[in-house]
């Protein structure tokens, strides 16, 4: 008789340990397993839409930078085209004397120095 109550007893302690081990290892912040194929896709998609997306923030720092180097406040460097940096294009076009659009164009790149291709230098 003591034998079975004792395997009942370990049985219960099985039974009970594991789905608190589990909730344990997830609160501790143990990452998630996934399948190969879930951070495959996952990995591959959002490292196309970074790139995409760093490229134009990086552009946008840039013009950032120049602004606040030519006396012209964008607020921070963050690669956020935001209401701050709008309005400092817009200050730093009509002092130069360009189309007042608040946008990155070519000319306010031109006139800031940043961003030139192989092919603006040429033209």
């Amino acid at each position: 008789m003591k034998t079975v109550i004792t395997i009942l007893f370990l049985f219960l302690i099985a039974v009970i340990a594991v789905p608190v081990q589990a909730q344990e290892s997830s609160s501790t912040g143990s990452t998630p397993t996934t399948t190969g194929s879930d951070t495959m896709s996952s990995a591959s998609h959002g490292t196309s839409h970074h790139r995409h997306m760093s490229h134009g923030s990086s552009m946008v720092r840039e013009v950032q930078q120049a602004l606040k180097d030519k006396g012209n406040d964008p607020g921070a460097v963050d690669g956020k085209l935001g209401p701050k940096t709008k309005a400092a294009i817009r200050d730093f076009q009509k002092a130069n004397d360009l189309k007042v659009t608040g946008r990155i164009d070519k000319e306010t790149k031109s006139k800031l120095g940043v961003g030139s291709s192989p092919q603006s230098a040429t033209s």
